[in-house]
């Protein structure tokens, strides 16, 4: 933390163009911190709050400048192609490890595959769904620019990532994947005649794969049948039911608990105050513990822990986005430089659907990204760079 503090004062002094945005920034999460203090249900663990607080805000400051100053979009995409091409491979070998390892009995995953009688295996990661929240950005560059993506990376490379995502598929990756189809759709033929047609192809389409995965994956069926009892049939929770679900289930509950009683938030790193209401956390002390902090999806903590304070930043992301379009978007689709852009932006998507916390994902990221080209091209058209 205190190397970024650092990055933060440096910028300010050396580069007045975050001066403004600090200030902006600050004050918010001053004012959402007192609000939290007044107004919530009080912090569980003040100092803790306050750290998130002051880190974030110096994250944000100090990334966006680095990137302002150090990289262009050119950068950005051999950035981005550098870090795919290479770890795929590397990723794809330590799978076949962790599944010859698993037979030799040397290794156990605790997922077993939809289809195969194979264990599901991560690689570097934890678990499936953090598998499929780290690839998100591929995935979404495949999805929408496939073209794009054969002539960057090649046959070779995509079969690989193929292969990958089948040792590890999870319902976290299938949504993504239909996030990414739905995002093809908008961005191509959302201005024309054929949209509704495509609208309706994307429905059959997400019906007919959900089908398949209900039918064929006794886990996706428990954990769909679960979330209907849950949510649209109003059971109660119980012990029996699909974990990963109930777990679900109780974020969704927390954020409906937290715009009832707190509208403005319960603060920054403090939902944990608020998910010991969940019935889901009324079953015994495993789930009380368990995504008590994180609310399983960053929609939830956002709209938990900043209230009305978070639907503001979802349209200043959306304004700063829009300021950072190389050109008219019919003329930048097949630019790489557009591409890889919203690739990098597409975390910020998938994380509403399930991702654990501000600072592990590919969140900040993106946001900070987003603000450093802003930055860049203020400079540029100043002439500061």
């Amino acid at each position: 933390m205190p190397i970024y503090v650092v990055f933060s004062i440096i910028s300010i002094l050396f580069y007045s163009v975050d001066f403004l945005f600090f200030i902006f920034l600050s004050g918010g999460l001053l004012i959402h911190f007192l609000t939290s203090l007044l107004f919530g249900p009080g912090f569980e663990n003040v100092y803790k709050s306050v750290f998130g607080y002051i880190l974030l805000d110096a994250v944000l400051v100090s990334t966006s400048s680095v990137f302002a100053f150090l990289i262009s979009e050119k950068a950005l995409e051999k950035a981005f192609y550098n870090v795919y091409s290479n770890g795929i491979y590397a990723l794809f070998i330590l799978q076949l490890i962790q599944i010859v390892f698993q037979f030799l009995g040397l290794y156990e995953s605790g997922y077993y595959h939809y289809f195969l009688p194979i264990p599901r295996v991560s690689g570097f990661f934890y678990e499936p769904s953090h598998f499929a929240i780290a690839l998100s950005p591929l995935i979404f560059y495949i999805v929408v620019f496939y073209r794009r993506f054969i002539e960057v990376f090649g046959v070779k490379f995509f079969s690989v990532f193929v292969f990958s995502c089948f040792f590890d598929l999870s319902s976290t990756l299938f949504l993504i994947f239909l996030l990414s189809f739905f995002s093809r759709f908008i961005i191509f033929y959302s201005r024309s005649y054929w949209f509704p047609v495509g609208v309706i192809f994307a429905i059959i389409l997400v019906c007919f794969s959900a089908g398949l995965l209900f039918y064929y994956s006794p886990d996706f069926s428990d954990r769909l049948s679960t979330l209907w009892l849950l949510v649209f049939q109003g059971e109660n929770p119980d012990t029996t039911f699909n974990p990963s679900s109930l777990l679900f289930y109780k974020g969704l509950e927390s954020m409906l608990y937290s715009a009832e009683n707190y509208p403005l938030g319960v603060g920054m790193l403090n939902m944990s105050s608020i998910s010991i209401f969940s019935s889901v956390s009324q079953l015994n002390d495993f789930y009380e513990e368990q995504n008590s902090h994180d609310g399983t999806s960053m929609l939830f903590k956002m709209l938990s822990e900043f209230g009305f304070f978070s639907i503001v930043l979802f349209f200043g992301l959306v304004k700063v986005f829009n300021k950072v379009k190389i050109s008219s978007i019919e003329k930048a689709y097949f630019q790489s430089e557009y591409l890889v852009l919203l690739c990098f932006v597409f975390p910020i998507i998938s994380s509403m659907v399930r991702g654990s916390s501000y600072f592990d994902g590919g969140v900040i990221l993106s946001i900070s990204i987003l603000l450093g080209i802003v930055f860049r091209n203020r400079m540029v058209s100043k002439g500061e760079l």
